[in-house]
């Protein structure tokens, strides 16, 4: 693996997170 890899699965897993934060906000404001 080099850094370049361990850069874009960084960079997808945050992503990842981001979007995960968004839904999770997005349930809440529509149970709320």
């Amino acid at each position: 693996m080099t850094a370049f890899d361990i850069g874009l699965i960084l960079s997808k897993k945050s992503f990842l997170d981001e979007l995960n934060q968004v839904q999770v906000t997005l349930l809440r404001s529509t149970i709320l």
